[in-house]
């Protein structure tokens, strides 16, 4: 889930393609860019979906009992710019998926969510 805190996603893509062989799966998550501003709502308040922008947010396990206070970059994208990124450097995107947890997982939770948080990328890269 390191994708949103990188600045230039372009380049984080380039370098990954430069490593891995032909054929081969890259899969990332990302926080979810159309519901989370809904759990950070105080940290982003100003969000504007379509736009590009980077936000301090807190970071939080929600099952931690001692968190550590401290922020982290989150760079917010809409879904558009992280497929155009992915077919702009030549990657076949396979799958897409807003992962939700079972009603089972969830009970392990402080909170429902009410929300997907998450989406998972997975691409091919072809050359």
């Amino acid at each position: 889930m390191v994708v949103y805190n990188v600045c230039n996603f372009n380049n984080l893509l380039e370098s990954v393609k430069s490593h891995i062989k032909n054929r081969v799966e890259f899969a990332f998550s990302i926080l979810h860019p159309c519901f989370y501003h809904f759990y950070k709502n105080r940290e982003l308040v100003d969000l504007v979906y379509m736009k590009e922008s980077l936000n301090l947010i807190d970071f939080v396990i929600s099952t931690d009992k001692n968190p550590l206070p401290s922020k982290i970059s989150y760079y917010h994208r809409n879904i558009e710019t992280y497929t155009k990124a992915l077919v702009k450097v030549e990657f076949l995107i396979k799958e897409i998926s807003e992962i939700y947890p079972t009603n089972e997982v969830m009970d392990k939770y402080p909170s429902k969510w009410i929300y997907p948080r998450y989406l998972v990328f997975r691409a091919i890269k072809i050359d």
